[in-house]
């Protein structure tokens, strides 16, 4: 490539126009510089007001009063940006837009008044608004070319400026790079700067023109709409494939003027897709425009025969700019997946009308109620057939189908459920026998059985028809039936069983807080042809309570509150998505060091560390008169945690059972998910509950049950993350059922069995499409989750009261100290366990719960089986719960030898993975049933491979020194980003 540059540094921007753009909005510096100046004075006129007629003037070419009057704001300061004409050449551009650092207020013409909005941005009056294509330096050209695989021109020349000219001729010219739609130049100019080809709306009506009946695309958008010839198409899994043997075999080739020796057969039409990527909005009036303006875009788009799909932001940034400076180096990835992630305009209106699928909306209800307790208005159910109890948590769900068991004795009923402690408060409230209780053949001679999910295979051998099927929590209960790890072993047995009861079973009752289409659809499958649902909708809400919320970065203001609220002598409760995080906290509040503030000399403290309004203080908590010493047990805090480690345990088994009377004799009660659906706290003892979650693995109705568990009318204080800590994950159902079919068939491929069969496993159709539309939900709210309980708890009719940003850093280091007091101490106690034996190893796998002691020598066991050697608290903590081997394996795998090259029926080349790489998919397949269980080790390794991995690690283990500018890991750099988002797919 030769390559003119003359190019010289000018900066015509002012400071605080330059801050705006490169460090408020992310953008690259020579492409600010290349596409931005400051303006002042007089010289403003001269850019915005270009198109005025001759009448706009006095006779001496002085602009008339009015005009200078309108715009006379302008002349303080202002940025101007402008672009090239894709309708004359390329050529520099005359429209623009101006950003006036003191901008005029709106003049809204109904009223004839001024309103107290400000107009942000000056479009030039008296000329039809254009599209900006902005200028691009060389290095964004090379960025783009590298992320969407595509040659540049052998000859670029790069202007003294520093434009590289021929850029968007380029992209014209390569219908397969798609092309983002935003609106406003900062916004445009940050995803070129990650990468990404974009072009800037100066509104979100700009997309198009005319009226509704009558419109089409802009005319500025016309030519990279339009179709061309290139050589080739993109073959399914190419970026896996030898590019030797890749259809895009030199840079002529994707050009129009291709050479004419290739057969007719080597061309393919391309279609320009365009993504729309517009602000996150969360007032309803504005969401309606825009969905409105990208409905009607995308519809025009698609008259010209090309493709649009539409990207969502997150949020709580307003823009794609603010999510990037928000996210910082985690931007690339997350604006990648974004994208990736986009929607069809058809799956947008589904979206947005059906508020992210939560709630009924497709299933009407037979019978609308608004009632605190539904078994008050309820007293029976159909004999028949499926219903669905739509009812808000703690109105009396569960108490119908006890009344129906005490009035029905006789009847056969199967309590099915997801949580070992959901099932026994409801066995218990029920008068059924625990599946636990009793021996596995005896099973079936239970008139009435609560059983978990998990054990649900267990009845293959022995099944029969219930006359009642309940399942409470039904959503979280299908979540976790098609999603968890737990199931994951005996999926295909467990969905065949759970096939026949449901087929089978007289009535099916589902009840759920937050039922949903999805879960009635999924049971309605396995219903017997033509029947249809009976839904019960209570429309009682049991919100109305005060909700402080914090949106600090981390949670150490809201532990603060906490801790200082107990050494207030408040009762507390706190719930969180984390076990981790409970322990830190239950291990913090039980530090002698952590409770020596209570007390009087503790207030000045206390007040220190809170940063909400604290709940009314009895007037005799801090007597200063009171001279009568305090004794240790009174000082100390009585802490009840409860989690998956220990939720199993006789004591909290007990405790759960009577919860109502254990609580009266703790301060502070925390719980995991372990305890958030099933329980219901109804005595009052708690003054608040506080929720801290951490967007890792519950969605916001589940967050919500956590928090309703304590049914008083207290007050909630809030905290969530206000980003998933491991990144955005796929939230579009049809991309993830993509992705798992094709890599199911490439590693089919890879391990050489019959890829028809490879393709798919047991499950049908509408469990695979049921199981993507639950992964895409769950990760939406996740992505989503500080937005979106925030808007479900609104929805329930609660008050949200902010309480700012603001962080505690010694609770963050208490904290802190906590985590690696627990770490080092369980490092200790693995090395220190009492040794057992294989069997005893083995046969404690297959229990429910195991005593602390036991998880510790099984944790031994595996340590020491595992690497053959004694434990120490040193090996424990390499050992990092398994994850060291983990890479161990894949290690050896990479460095293993590859098989022979291997042929697909596209004549495409391929290295077939190591015997023990193959092996392990082989097993898999012949031990799940399911499809979405499969890891497929063969399509990882061969991207690893492909990487490059083997020849660096293999230099790395002869002694080569590797500093990281050796053409073999530039290669890697290049391939990695090239196909960045078929490496984090795989």
């Amino acid at each position: 490539m030769n390559i003119i540059d003359t190019h010289q540094t000018n900066n015509q921007l002012a400071p605080n126009h330059w801050h705006e753009w490169v460090i408020n909005s992310a953008v690259d510096p020579k492409l600010t510089a290349l596409n931005v100046r400051s303006l002042s004075g007089s010289e403003v006129y001269e850019y915005l007001l270009y198109a005025l007629p001759q009448t706009a003037r006095r006779n001496d070419g002085r602009l008339r009063d009015g005009y200078l009057k309108r715009y006379a704001h302008v002349e303080s300061g202002a940025w101007w940006v402008s672009g090239l004409d894709p309708q004359n050449s390329w050529l520099p551009m005359d429209w623009g837009r101006m950003k006036p650092d003191y901008p005029r207020l709106e003049w809204d013409k109904t009223t004839q008044e001024q309103t107290q909005k400000p107009v942000k941005y000056e479009s030039p009056p008296k000329t039809p608004n254009r599209v900006t294509y902005l200028r691009v330096p060389l290095h964004i050209w090379r960025l783009i070319a590298l992320r969407y695989d595509v040659p540049m021109p052998e000859h670029i020349t790069v202007t003294s400026e520093g434009e590289a000219l021929g850029f968007w001729a380029w992209v014209m010219a390569h219908p397969e790079i798609p092309v983002c739609l935003t609106e406003g130049e900062k916004k445009a100019a940050c995803l070129l700067t990650l990468g990404f080809v974009a072009i800037a709306l100066p509104g979100i009506w700009n997309g198009r023109v005319s009226k509704e009946d009558l419109e089409y695309l802009h005319p500025d958008l016309v030519p990279m709409a339009q179709q061309a010839l290139v050589q080739g198409s993109t073959c399914a899994g190419e970026h896996l494939c030898r590019e030797e043997t890749c259809s895009k075999s030199s840079p002529e080739a994707s050009f129009p003027s291709a050479p004419q020796h290739l057969s007719p057969s080597a061309y393919s039409r391309h279609k320009r897709k365009f993504v729309i990527l517009f602000d996150y909005e969360t007032k309803p009036k504005i969401k309606q425009q825009v969905f409105a303006a990208t409905r009607r875009t995308c519809q025009v788009i698609l008259q010209l025969a090309g493709e649009c799909e539409v990207a969502l932001l997150p949020g709580p940034e307003k823009g794609i700019d603010d999510w990037v400076v928000a996210l910082g180096k985690k931007a690339d990835k997350a604006v990648s997946t974004m994208i990736a992630d986009a929607l069809r305009i058809s799956e947008l209106n589904q979206r947005f009308f059906v508020n992210r699928a939560r709630g009924l909306h497709k299933f009407k209800p037979n019978i609308v109620v608004n009632t605190r307790y539904l078994s008050t208005v309820i007293r029976s159910l159909p004999q028949s057939g499926l219903v669905g109890l739509a009812s808000d948590m703690g109105t009396g769900k569960t108490e119908i189908l006890a009344m129906i068991r005490r009035d029905n004795p006789d009847l056969s009923f199967l309590n099915n459920g997801h949580r070992v402690t959901l099932l026994k408060n409801l066995s218990d409230r029920l008068q059924t026998a625990m599946y636990s209780a009793i021996s596995c053949g005896d099973w079936a001679k239970a008139k009435a059985l609560s059983i978990t999910v998990d054990s649900l295979y267990k009845m293959a051998n022995d099944l029969q028809a219930y006359d009642i099927l309940f399942i409470d929590e039904a959503c979280q209960y299908l979540a976790h039936l098609l999603k968890s790890k737990t199931c994951k072993e005996h999926r295909g047995a467990i969905l065949e069983v759970l096939e026949y009861l449901v087929y089978n079973a007289k009535l099916v009752v589902l009840a759920d807080a937050h039922l949903d289409d999805l879960t009635i659809e999924f049971f309605m499958r396995m219903r017997p042809a033509g029947e249809k649902p009976y839904i019960i909708k209570n429309e009682y809400r049991s919100g109305g309570r005060q909700v402080y919320w914090y949106e600090g970065k981390n949670s150490s203001a809201i532990v603060a509150e906490f801790h200082a609220q107990l050494m207030l002598g408040k009762k507390l409760m706190m719930v969180s998505d984390s076990k981790r995080f409970i322990k830190k906290l239950e291990r913090a509040l039980n530090d002698a060091e952590g409770q020596r503030c209570r007390g009087a000399e503790g207030k000045e403290v206390i007040q220190q560390l809170s940063s909400a309004p604290l709940l009314p203080c009895p007037p005799a908590l801090f007597d200063d008169n009171d001279e009568t010493p305090e004794s240790a047990e009174d000082r100390k805090l009585r802490v009840w945690a409860i989690h998956s480690e220990n939720s199993g345990s006789e004591e909290n088994v007990i405790f759960i059972r009577e919860i109502n009377i254990a609580i009266k004799d703790i301060d502070a009660f925390l719980i995991t998910p372990s305890l958030s659906s099933g329980v219901d706290i109804s005595s009052y003892h708690f003054d608040a509950v506080f929720g801290v979650f951490h967007a890792v693995s519950q969605s916001a109705t589940e967050c919500a049950q956590q928090l309703w568990r304590y049914r008083p009318d207290v007050p909630m204080y809030v905290w969530v993350a206000p980003r998933p800590p491991f990144g955005y994950a796929e939230t579009n159902a049809r991309h993830i059922k993509e992705k798992i079919l094709q890599k199911n068939e490439m590693t089919a491929f890879l391990i050489r069995i019959n890829r028809e069969t490879g393709k798919r496993g047991a499950e049908k159709d509408w469990a695979l499409d049921a199981s993507c539309q639950i992964e895409a939900q769950r990760n939406w709210s996740i992505n989503n989750l500080r937005s979106d309980l925030r808007s479900l708890l609104e929805e329930m009719g609660n008050t949200i009261i902010p309480l700012g940003d603001g962080g505690d850093e010694a609770t963050s280091r208490w904290m802190k100290a906590a985590g690696i007091a627990i770490d080092e101490e369980h490092y200790r106690k693995v090395a220190n366990a009492k040794d057992i034996d294989r069997r005893t190893y083995n046969s404690r796998q297959h229990q429910d719960y195991l005593k602390p002691e036991e998880v510790l020598e099984c944790e031994k066991f595996r340590i020491q089986d595992t690497y053959g050697m004694s434990v120490t608290p040193e090996l424990v903590e390499k050992d990092d719960s398994g994850r060291l081997i983990k890479k161990i394996v894949a290690l050896e795998a990479i460095l293993a030898a590859p098989g022979e090259m291997i042929t697909d029926e596209q004549e495409r080349e391929c290295v077939s993975p190591p015997t023990v790489v193959v092996e392990r998919d082989k097993s898999e397949r012949s031990r799940l049933a399911i499809c979405t269980d499969w890891s497929n080790h063969s399509t990882a390794w061969l991207m690893r491979h492909r990487l490059g991995l083997r020849a660096v690690l293999m230099d790395l283990m002869a002694g080569v020194e590797i500093k990281g500018d050796e053409a073999m890991i530039q290669a890697l750099a290049e391939f990695s980003k090239r196909n960045a988002s078929h490496v984090t797919g795989v």
